[in-house]
């Protein structure tokens, strides 16, 4: 074999492992971006999640009847459905 073909030869191989490398790097790259959108996405959603949920609100009667005793706690002296209530102090 002559020097120009083992020079060629080493050249191809030299290209063949540059190029397989540069692709394995670009691969990496991408799954990489891909696996941090992927949470970022999760993330947004959950924070979304957060929002709604803390935006509810709690809507309270004019007045609670305590079963245990009869008490109404707020609203007016007032008869319900016949029943009388004591007002609580």
């Amino acid at each position: 074999m002559s020097s120009s073909t083992v020079n060629s030869q080493i050249s191809v191989v030299l290209a063949t492992a540059l190029a397989v490398s540069g692709a394995t790097a670009i691969l990496l790259a991408f799954n990489r971006h891909k696996a941090l959108l992927v949470s970022l996405h999760r993330e947004e959603k959950n924070n979304k999640k957060k929002n709604k949920n803390k935006n509810k609100r709690v809507h309270f009667a004019d007045d609670v009847i305590d079963n245990s005793n009869g008490i109404v706690y707020g609203g007016d002296h007032q008869l319900m459905r016949g029943l009388s209530r004591k007002r609580a102090h």
